[in-house]
């Protein structure tokens, strides 16, 4: 079969056509972006067309659309044109792994990632799972794979109800909180409406939701997982070297062979029951355990020198950023924190009054915000100057609209900062960004082999 999917490079996306390439169809699409995704893309043998045209669907017998795509796309339109069936993204990700017996499917309004990433390396003894993933899967190198087992571990994507296309056996809820503002307006009400209505379209028989979110969903029959004395699956104790659980009233250890921070060892919960259920032994369980890579960006290492170590995540919210820095706080005692954001889209606007929460919050963490622009919104949901200026001026946010991609920015604003030898570096944003991002590792690479050698600015401060 020849497919054509537009919006091909993008992290929903490139799974789909990466698996379905390894099931033998024939592969097109359309991305008008420039991406390091796009031109790995190209070199792995993809046809990727850089503009948008009625021609590009031609002699195809599927399109497949991201969420990106404007419903008067021309492509989309030739497709009805010629009577050619269009999919959502989520439709083509169920129609792909429709004949799997245990469809898992991870949704939440973050975590989603990672916790598919923990699934996949705890129920690595099953042999040759299926999975489909919103970031490169570092065991794989690939964004999705068809496996031979008859286990499938699916991210699933809650944006304008995308997931109602899912049918599953199985679904894990990370969490819940304000995201995709555009389409969920602000609070949590409306995305708890969507992902109820999920659960009844879906048809799971087990569903996994954490225990703080018990309260919304007491209707469903759900298995609870957390830290609270009435999880079903609860996490007792743990530290660098071991964790201890309670799976259904069933004590188990774990060992870990380095540290996990607490919010990745939560979604192992009901990674561990799963794996139970499908007949996966302790010391299988424990090898995953020992086995677990994060995503791409997904708290990824970029440098790790003595005195500097240098992260990039994809943390791009508020509660997102506060999962990262907790997740550094437990991982880097002591050490001084600096994060760069750049977390501001039209589509998502950030509430600014939720950034100074943030900075109130984090007094020991330094901020470096990148351009606030016309995406920044304060209460009410409008520009409110007053508020843009309170944040531009907070004690803990040291630069703004700031030039991060140049070298000389680091010598004169930050190079005082690291001659104290003991500094975490972090970039958050989005993806689309993540090139910039590059820069600025290498950057800090460069300049801490130099020593940040210059003495004028030595002299100065």
């Amino acid at each position: 079969m020849r497919v054509h999917i537009l919006g091909i490079s993008g992290n929903g996306m490139r799974g789909i056509a990466e698996i379905l390439k390894q099931q033998g169809h024939t592969v097109s699409g359309t991305d008008t972006g420039n991406s390091i995704s796009k031109s790995e893309m190209r070199d792995l043998g993809f046809v990727i067309f850089d503009a948008h045209s009625p021609q590009n669907v031609k002699n195809v017998n599927l399109v497949i659309y991201s969420s990106a795509i404007a419903n008067d796309n021309t492509e989309i339109l030739e497709a009805h044109r010629l009577f050619i069936p269009v999919w959502s993204r989520m439709k083509a990700v169920n129609w792909l792994f429709s004949n799997k017996r245990n469809k898992i499917g991870v949704i939440g309004s973050v975590g989603k990632t990672s916790t598919v990433s923990i699934i996949e390396s705890i129920l690595e003894a099953k042999g040759n799972n299926s999975v489909y993933i919103g970031a490169k899967s570092p065991k794989l190198d690939k964004f999705g794979k068809y496996g031979t087992s008859d286990i499938a571990i699916i991210e699933c994507c809650e944006y304008r109800n995308a997931f109602y296309e899912m049918i599953l056996d199985t679904v894990v809820l990370t969490d819940i909180t304000e995201n995709h503002e555009d389409f969920f307006g602000s609070g949590i009400r409306n995305t708890i409406k969507s992902i109820r209505n999920f659960l009844y379209i879906c048809k799971a028989t087990k569903i996994y939701i954490p225990s703080k979110l018990e309260k919304y969903f007491y209707d469903f029959e759900i298995t609870t997982y957390g830290e609270s004395y009435d999880s079903q699956l609860r996490l007792d104790y743990y530290d660098t070297q071991k964790l201890e659980v309670s799976l259904l009233g069933r004590k188990e250890i774990f060992k870990l062979n380095k540290p996990i921070p607490k919010q990745y060892i939560l979604k192992c919960l009901p990674a561990f029951q799963i794996a139970l259920e499908n007949g996966v032994r302790i010391e299988e369980i424990n090898t995953g355990i020992q086995g677990i890579k994060l995503p791409s960006r997904r708290l990824e290492k970029k440098n790790n020198f003595k005195f500097l170590t240098s992260y990039d995540d994809n943390a791009r919210n508020v509660e997102q950023i506060e999962n990262t820095i907790e997740a550094l706080l437990e991982i880097h005692r002591d050490r001084k924190i600096f994060i760069f954001l750049n977390i501001w889209g039209k589509k998502n606007k950030r509430n600014i009054e939720k950034m100074i929460y943030l900075f109130n919050k984090y007094g020991m963490v330094t901020f470096i915000l990148d351009e606030l622009g016309d995406a920044a919104i304060g209460k009410g949901g409008v520009e409110d100057e007053g508020i843009i200026d309170k944040i531009s001026h907070h004690p803990n946010l040291k630069f703004r609209n700031v030039d991060m991609y140049h070298k000389n920015y680091f010598i004169e604003k930050l190079g005082y900062s690291f001659t104290d030898n003991n500094t975490i570096f972090v970039t958050c944003g989005y993806d689309r960004n993540v090139e910039r991002f590059n820069r600025v590792h290498h950057i800090l690479e460069t300049l801490y082999l130099e020593g940040f050698k210059n003495d004028e600015y030595t002299k100065n401060n």
